[in-house]
């Protein structure tokens, strides 16, 4: 099962009705949430529609008609500086991994919602992806990317990306097959390394943090604590059979 978008529909509407919410989908590029035709909905994307037609050209799985109109091309996260308009939804699918700094990311949204919006995430989940092999974010590594103000992922985000990657995905994680997969050798130590170098001379999307289920649950505990994610908890739903993401509804706390 491949992200579902009437599975994220249902879960939203148990928290919100549709009908005249002000909302905005972060990253959605050719597979919104939500319909423009049917529902008030913006969309935030690091550049707009023009480039990323240019940038997904050579990437036959996306179909260009379906990359939607981008309303705030925005190319970091600082959201609530270059966007006056309040949302009582934001949506955000599989982007959260791919954040350097995801303190800065939580309270830029908190930012850019109205009192008592709500934040609805899908998060892959990494016992069903290719990272795998990879250690959760650490409330220290959210620490750390914050401290130092990352705005592009580094060469040991890099460095770990490539060096654990397997080939494996939703399909061989749930039949079982993975685990032969995963105990071959990837990409050798030196080769990593010098991809990673490489990568990051400029800005290179990659999944900067990997989560499960259960430590992305603790992760937001922590973080509120910290005053990085001033957000309640108000819904979880952890990997479906045959998906690979779980699912969170914060409300603006």
């Amino acid at each position: 099962m491949h992200p579902n978008p009437h599975r994220r529909r249902t879960l939203i509407e148990q928290q919100l009705s549709l009908a005249d919410a002000n909302i905005v989908e972060i990253g959605a590029l050719n597979g919104p949430t939500l319909s423009p035709k049917q529902y008030n909905i913006r969309f935030i994307d690091y550049a707009d529609r023009k480039q990323l037609l240019k940038d997904t050209a050579s990437n036959s799985a996306i179909n260009p008609h379906d990359i939607v109109h981008v309303d705030y091309p925005v190319q970091d996260t600082k959201y609530s500086k270059f966007i006056q308009e309040r949302f009582d939804l934001v949506i955000a699918n599989h982007v959260i991994e791919h954040i350097p700094d995801i303190a800065s990311w939580f309270l830029n949204i908190h930012g850019i919602l109205d009192e008592g919006g709500l934040f609805f995430l899908s998060v892959p989940d990494k016992r069903y992806t290719f990272d795998y092999l990879r250690n959760e974010t650490s409330i220290v590594d959210v620490v750390r990317a914050h401290s130092e103000a990352y705005v592009k992922p580094t060469v040991a985000m890099l460095f770990e990306y490539y060096y654990h990657r397997r080939p494996v995905g939703i399909t061989e994680c749930w039949n079982g097959q993975h685990l032969d997969i995963v105990a071959r050798p990837g990409m050798s130590i030196e080769d990593a390394l010098s991809n990673a170098v490489r990568a990051a001379e400029k800005y290179t999307s990659t999944h900067c943090h990997v989560f499960t289920a259960d430590s992305f649950r603790l992760l937001l505990t922590e973080m509120k604590t910290l005053g990085y994610a001033p957000f309640d908890l108000v819904d979880f739903h952890d990997v479906d059979p045959g998906a690979n993401e779980f699912h969170a509804m914060l409300r603006r706390s």
